[in-house]
């Protein structure tokens, strides 16, 4: 499971900002990825075994890692391609 690049990089601290996260690993089975913003857990949607998307959770103001967490567990580690800046 791995991430190599998020688009955007950055969103509203009032959240809802969809977040295309690509990489590797995922698993394109309805409810079996989800996202971890900061320390927040939500459904991601995954279309491929390459690429999902969510929406960003209410947060506060600056940056946070984005991982994503397969249903076997697995998760991906953090680096510097998985960070979601925040702003007011």
């Amino acid at each position: 499971l791995k991430i190599t690049s998020i688009s955007p990089t950055s969103g509203s601290t009032k959240g809802g900002t969809k977040v295309t996260v690509n990489g590797s690993g995922f698993m394109p089975i309805s409810g079996a990825d989800m996202a971890e913003i900061g320390t927040t857990l939500i459904k991601a949607s995954c279309t491929s075994t390459t690429k999902c998307t969510f929406k960003t959770p209410k947060h506060a103001a600056g940056t946070v890692n984005i991982r994503m967490i397969a249903e076997d567990y697995a998760t991906t580690p953090i680096t510097s391609k998985d960070k979601f800046k925040y702003t007011g």
